[in-house]
């Protein structure tokens, strides 16, 4: 019996002077595992900081979303996708097999995964369905993988599961760290 849990985590709003960073973190830290999160500043602010701090300690990974502007993070940052800790596993999106998507965020050294994020089909109120694209699709392809990782091995920390995310990953010509995701792969390789 395999089972994982997932909560959002909103550490401050697109406005970097208005933080709930704390509450949030400390809240979602508790019960969850894994949490995705879109872009949410070009500036580097303490409460980003201190939310991935406490995210971190509780060995919650952060699955950031890289966003949308087509630019290399190298040059460029956004956060919380750019923070440089190791709980937080940044992606990109990818449009078809080895093609990254023209309005997706990248960078070899700004990025760490590419993910599948162009035209995935999600539901919507009232039960009906429409295709979605974005980085913000893509974040949550790898943050399921995550939770399937961590549910198959429960006692895998965060350093764990990022590398074994990372390192599974094919190479391609896709600009990003570690290459596209292969959530086959990083579920086979934390079998025992």
């Amino acid at each position: 019996y395999l089972s994982a849990r997932m909560a959002p985590l909103t550490a401050c709003s697109r406005r970097p002077e208005s933080s709930r960073s704390s509450g949030a973190a400390t809240k979602s830290a508790s019960p969850a595992f894994v949490t995705a999160t879109a872009p949410l500043s070009d500036a580097r602010t303490r409460a980003v900081d201190d939310a991935i701090a406490v995210a971190e300690r509780a060995g919650v990974v952060i699955v950031a979303a890289a966003g949308n502007e087509g630019r290399d993070l190298a040059e460029s940052p956004v956060y919380p996708a750019s923070s440089g800790s190791t709980a937080v596993i940044s992606v990109a999106a990818t449009e078809t097999r080895g093609v990254i998507a023209t309005w997706s965020n990248f960078g070899r050294t700004g990025v760490d995964v590419a993910a599948p994020g162009s035209d995935l089909l999600t539901t919507l109120p009232g039960g009906s369905y429409a295709a979605f694209s974005g980085t913000s699709a893509a974040a949550p392809v790898v943050t399921g993988t995550i939770a399937l990782m961590r549910a198959a091995e429960p006692l895998a920390g965060v350093d764990q599961l990022r590398g074994n995310l990372l390192d599974t990953a094919e190479r391609s010509a896709v600009l990003v760290r570690s290459g596209e995701l292969r959530a086959g792969a990083a579920l086979a390789g934390l079998a025992p």
